[in-house]
Formats: structure tokens, C-alpha cells, sequence
């Protein structure tokens, strides 16, 4: 299964490690820290126009690469259903 996040975009659900709210958790310093490396580490995708709303972790291949998504992440949960549940519990 797959979870469009925005601009023809499509990320398989297995992959997603971490679907979370900006303006909520940038408000941890550790959160901070760990975005901006990635930003340096040049593994941040930025897939919307406007200001994001949400990050989204994910990893392949033991490689993390972090998306910016304008959909807030209520939206991207509601969208995934109980399917990433059922991925979990496999």
C-alpha cells in the first residue's frame, strides 16, 4: 500500500517511520537538531509550494530521508486508515 503525500507523491507505507506535526514537535530542540542535520546531510525533500505542516520519516534500505508536506498529518493519518495498523501487527 502506498500514501500520497502531496505533488504526485507516493510513499510505501512500510517505509514510513514517523508522520509528525511541524509546528508541534519543532518545538523540542532535539527535534531542531535532528531536522537540521538531515537538511545537511542532504536528505530532506521539500514536495509542496507552501510553508509544511508536516515531516515524514522514512527508510529504505537502511537510508532515511525525511519529507516536508504542506497535508497536515491528521490528513496523511486518515488517509492511511487502518491500514498501516495492519502493516504494523505482520
Amino acid at each position: 500500500m502506498f500514501l500520497h503525500v502531496g505533488n504526485d507523491v507516493y510513499l510505501p507505507l512500510k517505509d514510513i517511520i514517523l508522520i509528525c506535526n511541524l509546528d508541534t514537535a519543532s518545538v523540542s530542540k532535539n527535534t531542531q537538531i535532528y531536522l537540521k542535520k538531515c537538511e545537511e546531510q542532504g536528505i530532506v525533500e521539500t514536495i509542496c509550494d507552501d510553508i509544511p505542516k508536516t515531516f515524514i520519516i522514512t527508510r529504505r534500505n537502511d537510508k532515511d530521508k525525511v519529507y516536508l508536506t504542506n497535508i497536515s498529518s491528521v490528513t496523511l493519518l486518515k488517509r492511511m486508515g487502518n491500514n498501516f495498523e495492519s502493516e504494523e501487527i505482520k
